[in-house]
């Protein structure tokens, strides 16, 4: 050992003398201390797998030496330690990336955060121009932002430096970058956690695709945040995967269960900040307050007496005054509304406050904060109590006018009246004003007032004002009207004990009716649902309530909480078991796939994993319909029960859905994986196979529920086939969208009795889940998220399933842009190669009908003739012209302008 090189060692050498001139100041931050990420390259290696202290490991071997990708340190999302161990392997040779999080394990702080938003050049999933654009200009205005070029230089990395704030493990670390990334959302008024891609995670600081580009070049550096979110640690459980946001103190505070709380927040409509939010903000945060911005659920929380303080210091709009005194704690979280206003919530449901709060249907108690007040707000402001029959009553006249006042109206009253009592009454466009009277009042005193009964009474112009948004959201919980994703009617709910149950319009007036509403007063509320409708929404494996009145009623939900344990410490033998036996059929197309080679998925356990993780991770994405086949009791439906066993409400089975004449599917609405079980599709004829080709490819989903009207969705999608026939899925020449694989028989020995396997396969699914969960992806160089492997399984499949024509050209013809071959040859060379039986099936009209593309049938200009555009009978010279197009019934070059 002591005369070896020690893998810390290896990589401070390593990038002292290999980091390109643009980033050698991001090399020189790394130390032995800092979390490191390494990973290697294939480099033409066998795969290679052990175990070493009870971790198992794989990576890649010459037969001489061997290397793989390792972490430092380890258990570093719990107690991290780590033992220098000799670099066995040339790093020079084989590293592909040097990462770091900004972690120092060492010593427990945080050093800096970073982040990655990745251009959709280089990533199928990132960000077009102009979005990465506004996230450049958006950084650089911020001081202590630093701007670099990502790593292949088509994308943005940000980094945040610390003054190396204490963090005990991993976690804790993802929490704070978590919670800085929501400052700079707030202090820039940019959603950057939409477009984020890596956040607090590893960031590359060398890596093999910087050759020959300007990757990592430093664009802007920033100074360090000295101003560290309060609320760091509130993000511990979003992190974890265990919460939406930052909630666990509101819930503590509140007294609520988590999806109580969801559904509290996920009805308040999201309002944009504007400038004068933005000021009561910049007051907060300038003055050192108990408060914060919670991005994730778009709420700003605090103490009512700093709300006090900024509404006296700012001259804020309104009334505001709290019966709670100052202390270190917070005390209510405030939805920004429009113009500046806020709807502040007291913790807790029934607590007392000043007499402008008011407590609603659910018991909170809230108030309008940063608003002009309208009638009723003024009135209870000074003192007024509510009469039964309508408007208020005061102690004090005088009282009476202040309230008039704070409505910018301006009366005034004799001296001698103002300690008498006096009523406010709201009518319309007007207010009506009663002073009582007494005998010895003077008239002139009084002029323009008139006597009724007892009071003085003047009818006074009423001035515009907002009235409270207050006191109609808590109406969420007893009916609601809902819209599709797309904006279409899609119905009315009423809450029915503890569940929803769709109800047509009239129900759910009646239903207000028996809550105690009037007519008059049931149909604003119905109105009032019409225009602040929840909208229907279909988000994997996300809360049922995603705020900003979105519902997601129905997705797929997880059904075990994934672990915490480190990569390293996972285990999930039989969840490896079934993807091994399920995928073993494609190990020697992945070593022919460029995309499998170049990103280490070699087995077709490699494979299935990635399409699992890509299922839970990008649930939204596209991926390769999956074909298993193989004789009975193989095993093969075992990957597609598994996979049931970790959501609930994702799972469906869709063998109807394919097939059904009528278009039938309503059971794929909000599913995530869709299973076809032991049916021929061939039976359906091109119906299976085009509704398989929009379906698994296509971002929307058309859904038609027998007897209801047909809308779409967006696609959450991923099939899976079993079946005993190779044949029972159409695959056809040139698919791009199947992944077929053969599954062999278990050998006795390796037989678990189902019943027994699937106790197993629970037990592991949270550590299975924290695996797939946490895998990074490969990029696809494919539409799919996952590429299509194409197997020898599969080719033969669609050999069997080509037509004379489709084969008769694969072997005699080849495309060449802007050649052309008449169509009476290929008339005639086609009658000559196939079949004489089956000559009179083929006419010239059906033959012109199904021609492929690119190949197109046309009239050539010049002389009128039918020709086969872009095919030649010899392979093309690299000379070749644009490719014809058909304007008409005419063939013309795509590039021709003057035809």
């Amino acid at each position: 050992m002591k005369n070896q090189v020690t893998r810390p060692e290896a990589i401070a050498r390593f990038l002292a003398a290999l980091a390109p001139e643009q980033s050698k100041d991001l090399a020189a931050l790394y130390t032995r201390s800092m979390e490191t990420q390494i990973n290697v390259a294939q480099d033409g290696g066998q795969r290679a797998e052990g175990e070493f202290k009870g971790r198992k490991w794989h990576g890649w071997t010459d037969g001489l030496s061997t290397w793989k990708a390792f972490r430092i340190p380890y258990g570093a999302n719990k107690e991290p330690h780590y033992d220098d161990a000799p670099m066995n392997f040339d790093i020079v040779e084989h590293a592909e990336g040097i990462g770091l999080s900004g972690w120092n394990w060492v010593d427990r702080v945080s050093k800096w955060c970073a982040y990655d938003f990745d251009s959709i050049i280089g990533h199928k999933a990132g960000l077009a121009e102009s979005d990465l654009a506004q996230v450049r200009e958006k950084a650089q205005a911020i001081p202590w932002v630093t701007v670099r070029k990502s790593t292949s230089g088509k994308g943005l990395h940000l980094y945040v430096l610390l003054p190396d704030v204490p963090t005990a493990n991993h976690g804790e670390h993802a929490a704070l970058a978590r919670a800085v990334l929501a400052k700079l959302s707030l202090e820039t008024g940019f959603d950057f956690e939409s477009k984020v891609d890596v956040c607090g995670g590893n960031m590359w600081i060398w890596h093999r695709k910087q050759r020959g580009t300007d990757g990592l070049a430093l664009i802007k550096r920033g100074e360090t945040l000295t101003d560290i979110p309060a609320n760091w640690r509130d993000h511990l459980g979003a992190v974890k995967g265990k919460a939406k946001g930052v909630a666990p103190r509101l819930l503590d505070a509140c007294g609520l269960a988590p999806d109580a709380l969801d559904e509290l927040l996920g009805g308040i409509q999201n309002t944009p900040l504007d400038a004068e939010h933005k000021r009561l903000l910049a007051f907060l945060e300038d003055g050192k307050c108990v408060a914060w911005w919670d991005a994730d659920r778009h709420l700003l929380v605090t103490h009512t007496a700093h709300l006090k303080e900024a509404h006296t210091v700012l001259k804020l709009k309104g009334l505001f005054e709290t019966a709670s005194t100052h202390s270190t704690a917070h005390n209510v979280f405030c939805a920004p509304k429009s113009n500046g206003a806020w709807i502040v919530r007291r913790f807790g449901q029934g607590v007392k406050e000043h007499a402008l709060w008011v407590t609603d249907d659910s018991k909170w108690t809230k108030c309008v904060f940063n608003q002009e007040p309208d009638f009723d707000t003024a009135c209870r402001a000074f003192k007024g109590m509510e009469r039964p029959k309508g408007g208020y009553a005061f102690e004090s006249a005088l009282d009476a006018t202040r309230a008039l006042a704070a409505l910018s109206v301006e009366l005034v009253i004799p001296a001698r009246t103002h300690g008498r009592n006096a009523r406010l009454t709201e009518k319309d466009d007007r207010l009506i004003v009663q002073v009582e009277r007494e005998t010895k009042d003077n008239e002139k005193e009084m002029e323009g007032w008139t006597v009724e009964r007892n009071f003085w009474s003047k009818v006074l112009n009423a001035p515009p004002c907002p009235k409270e948004e207050i006191g109609v959201e808590d109406k969420d919980g007893l009916f609601r009207h809902v819209i599709s994703e797309g904006g279409e009617n899609a119905g009315w709910l009423l809450k029915c004990g503890a569940a929803w149950h769709v109800e047509p319009l009239d129900h759910v007036k009646s239903a207000l009716k028996t809550h105690g509403f009037t007519s008059w007063e049931a149909g604003l509320l119905i109105g009032w649902g019409t225009l602040n409708p929840w909208k229907f929404v279909n988000k994997p494996f996300q809360p049922e309530y995603t705020g900003n009145r979105e519902w997601n009623r129905d997705a797929a939900q997880l059904r075990f909480t994934p672990s915490e344990k480190d990569m390293d410490d996972l285990q999930h033998p039989h969840w490896t078991s079934v993807l091994k036996h399920c995928g073993k059929a494609l190990d020697g197309a992945l070593s022919r796939s460029k995309w499998a080679q170049e990103n280490g998925v070699v087995t077709g356990a490699d494979y299935l994993k990635c399409w699992i993780a890509s299922l839970f991770q990008c649930p939204m994405e596209p991926l390769p319909y999956l074909f298993l086949y193989g004789p009975q009791n193989t095993g093969k439906s075992t990957l597609h029960e598994a996979l049931a066993l970790l959501m609930k409400n994702g799972y469906a089975r869709a063998d109807n859905a394919l097939i059904n004449p009528q278009g039938f599917n309503g059971e794929l609405a909000s599913k995530v994986l869709c299973v076809v079980e032991e049916i021929d599709l061939r039976k359906a004829g091109a119906t299976a196979y085009n509704r398989i080709k929009d379906w698994v490819t296509g971002r929307t989903l058309p859904i038609h529920v027998k007897g209801q009207t047909p809308f779409v969705i967006p696609n959450s999608t991923k099939w899976i086939q079993t079946a005993n026939d190779p044949n029972a899925c159409p695959v056809f020449s040139g698919d791009t969208r199947i992944t077929m694989s053969h599954v062999e028989p278990l050998p006795d020995s390796e037989r678990i009795p189902k019943r027994d396997l699937f106790v197993l396969l629970e037990s592991e699914a949270p550590d299975f889940l924290r695996g797939v969960l946490s895998l990074e992806l490969p990029k696809s160089d494919d539409r799919l998220n996952v590429p299509v492997i194409e197997t020898s399984d599969k080719q033969a499949a669609m050999e069997n399933n080509e037509t004379p024509l489709q084969a008769f050209i694969k072997e005699n013809c080849f495309f060449v842009p802007g050649a052309a071959v008449k169509f009476g040859d290929f008339y005639e060379r086609f009658l000559n190669w196939i079949s004489p039986d089956v000559r009179e099936k083929w006419t010239d009209k059906r033959i012109g009908r199904e021609i492929p593309p690119p190949y197109i049938k046309g009239r050539m200009p010049r002389d009128g003739q039918f020709h086969i555009g872009n095919m030649s009978w010899t392979v093309g010279n690299g000379t070749e012209k644009a490719r014809y197009v058909r304007h008409e019934d005419k063939l013309r070059l795509e590039d021709d302008k003057a035809a």
